[in-house]
């Protein structure tokens, strides 16, 4: 084992001497307590440039390599890996690598390094099923190294691998389980995303309040809240890969991440039509209540200290100006939301499938908004211009969603201002449909659903005519600006009828 020694310190004295700067012209010392020997001896007395010790460096390790001795082997490439030089491990091709790896592993199965060497090992030499078998242990096993995000890397890589094979040599089950656990993992990445920002949530309102944090501290709950979190967003980051009842249940469901709770509910193929709404409720409450915590409420409504002017028009103005701020980032909010779930829950770039709206039901998210604008004294076109950003092509569904309320018994929706600001959104869709939203389908996709919301505006202005004489007089609707008569309503029906009408021949 001495002339191991010797050797590794003959190679450690000439990897210093690369690292020396190009000007540099002393020579270093031999370090007090070494042997002497005549390998160390002679390279401490040449004035070896840093080019030259890089050569010579790269001679003695090819002629190592290409020895029989497998020990000589152990040591060259443990000292490599001690120097981080991993490449240099891999590109010298030594017979005995993989031996030596595998045996590292056998000690400390954890490290990450030393598995990726091997994975890269085994591509290099063409053996892709085992270096996809590796990629797979380390896509799953938990690690306290690896993010998850890095996780799915090597499972995404392990599917190439099995790809990259010849088909005669491809496991297809073994192809199949490796895509599955992608997914999976794909999903815990979501769960995991969302639930940061929850804790980001959370750390910043405490940060706005510290009398909360105070209160907090004192009856334990929001601390406790505070470290749960942490450790759920370790656990999701650095555990095990979970499935889809262990993500929902423990982590979706536990700390109410809506979004996730319904993208897992539609991976798993629910069909739990009424749990899906309630998510949704859930889901467009929380939106439409940004900015109502009580620390933004105590924010907004000023401090024990610093009573609020009532008489004043420069605080009256800047409340306008900040509940404007607060409904746009809603609108915002609601519109990044719906598009990105509707596109998620699309089935072949539409909405029309009974999956799509079971998991994106547009009756509830219509009913929903259009209370909370009601309620708020939005513009009647406040419903209309949200679906309409998201730019999803579902509008025949939209007019679904308002004749469904048109129609409903409940009443709430029967109140005569209510009843008409309903007719005049169901109109907005339509000529949103026409100006823009139509020219961006396919020519199959437009004429369904003009011939579609032609049947709806044709029923709809069939039950106008019908009404009687009170229920025209109950469907006058003030929107500050006069009175929109019922024959105004009737009106821009069948001028948007005409219109279908031209489109559907």
């Amino acid at each position: 084992y001495d002339a191991y020694h010797q050797l590794i310190k003959c190679i450690d004295r000439l990897w210093e001497l690369t690292r020396l700067p190009a000007d540099a012209t002393d020579v270093l010392n031999q370090t007090t307590g070494q042997s002497g020997s005549l390998a160390t001896t002679e390279l401490a007395e040449l004035n070896l440039t840093p080019s030259a010790a890089r050569g010579l460096l790269q001679i003695l390790l090819q002629d190592v390599i290409q020895s029989t001795d497998i020990l000589a082997h152990f040591e060259i490439l443990g000292w490599l890996l001690s120097r981080g030089l991993t490449d240099t491990a891999v590109s010298l091709n030594s017979p005995h690598l993989e031996a030596y790896l595998r045996s590292r592993l056998r000690q400390s199965p954890d490290d990450p390094d030393l598995r990726c060497l091997l994975w890269r090992h085994l591509e290099k030499r063409g053996a892709r099923l085992e270096a996809a078998q590796v990629l797979e242990h380390l896509a799953v096993t938990p690690c306290r190294q690896l993010t998850l995000e890095a996780r799915l890397d090597f499972a995404a890589r392990a599917i190439v691998t099995v790809k990259a094979m010849p088909a005669a040599q491809q496991d297809l089950d073994y192809l199949h389980d490796l895509e599955s656990r992608l997914e999976l993992g794909q999903l815990q990445q979501q769960l995991y995303i969302e639930l940061c920002n929850v804790l980001q949530s959370n750390i910043m309102t405490l940060s706005l309040s510290p009398s909360a944090r105070s209160r907090g501290s004192r009856v334990g709950s929001p601390i406790v809240a505070e470290n749960e979190l942490h450790e759920a967003v370790f656990q999701l980051a650095h555990g095990p890969l979970l499935n889809l009842s262990e993500m929902f249940t423990d982590y979706a469901d536990k700390f109410g991440l809506h979004e996730s709770k319904l993208t897992l509910l539609w991976a798993a193929d629910s069909q739990d039509v009424a749990l899906i709404k309630a998510i949704w409720r859930d889901l467009l409450r929380q939106l439409l209540s940004f900015g109502t915590s009580p620390v933004r409420q105590l924010d907004a409504r000023g401090s024990r200290h610093s009573p609020p002017m009532r008489g004043s028009t420069t605080t009256s103005s800047r409340r306008h100006g900040a509940d404007n701020d607060r409904q746009r980032l809603i609108e915002l909010a609601l519109i990044e939301c719906l598009s990105r779930l509707g596109h998620r829950f699309s089935v072949d770039g539409g909405l029309l499938s009974v999956k799509s709206q079971n998991f994106f039901p547009l009756r509830e998210i219509v009913c929903i908004l259009e209370y909370y604008a009601i309620q708020h004294k939005l513009p009647q076109a406040w419903v209309p211009t949200v679906l309409r950003d998201t730019r999803l092509p579902c509008s025949s569904n939209i007019l679904d969603a308002y004749d469904t309320l048109l129609h409903s018994k409940d009443s709430f929706w029967r109140l005569p201002d209510v009843r008409g600001r309903l007719f005049v959104a169901f109109v907005t869709v339509i000529e949103d449909f026409l100006g823009t939203v139509s020219m961006q389908l396919p020519m199959r996709q437009r004429m369904l659903q003009i011939g579609h919301i032609l049947d709806r505006v044709t029923g709809n202005l069939v039950d106008l005519s019908a009404e009687s004489t009170k229920s025209v007089a109950d469907l006058d609707v003030d929107v500050g600006k006069g009175e929109v008569h019922r024959t105004r309503t009737i009106e821009r029906l069948r001028r948007v009828h005409d219109q279908l009408q031209r489109y559907h021949r």
